[in-house]
């Protein structure tokens, strides 16, 4: 049967050359090809929240964003960050202080603001990267019944005899 040796020699040469070609990897196998290694972030931008105000001890109308992105510009997620006051704050704070980057690279905190008129500076960091940070500032202005002692209602001393 010349018809069938021809096809046991023709499968034979094409299994040989597929096996001995170097593209098959068993699993575990250390020659196999490496996993891709996981980004490194390499900026991290303020992209929301910069220059607000508040009435001091108030809460700012948008949260502070930062995006990290890697030496591709592409979003990183997983990355922790970092917000605090510069300085003390005067009693301001951050929610959540260390969170977490997203799919798309971003993460974000909501601002109180301290109890000091004037300009706070909040920095959002990559706590094992300090070089990588970006500076949002924020107004506080002072509340407008502090100081007059008054009740909200005319200063009447709401009413009682």
């Amino acid at each position: 049967m010349p018809g069938l040796r021809t096809f046991a020699i023709t499968m034979a040469t094409l299994i040989g050359a597929g096996c001995s070609s170097g593209d098959l990897v068993l699993p575990g196998d250390p020659s196999g090809p490496t996993p891709n290694p996981a980004p490194v972030p390499t900026t991290l931008t303020a992209v929301a929240g910069d220059d607000q105000q508040a009435r001091v001890g108030q809460t700012l109308d948008q949260p502070l964003t930062v995006q990290v992105l890697d030496a591709a510009t592409q979003p990183v997620a997983g990355v922790p960050v970092q917000f605090a006051f510069e300085g003390d704050g005067a009693g301001g704070s951050v929610d959540p202080a260390v969170t977490s980057t997203d799919s798309t690279g971003h993460a974000e905190a909501t601002v109180r603001l301290g109890s000091t008129p004037g300009p706070q500076v909040i920095v959002a960091a990559v706590p094992s990267s300090p070089s990588l940070s970006a500076r949002f500032t924020a107004t506080a202005t002072q509340d407008r019944n502090r100081g007059h002692g008054g009740t909200g209602n005319g200063g009447n001393g709401g009413g009682e005899d």
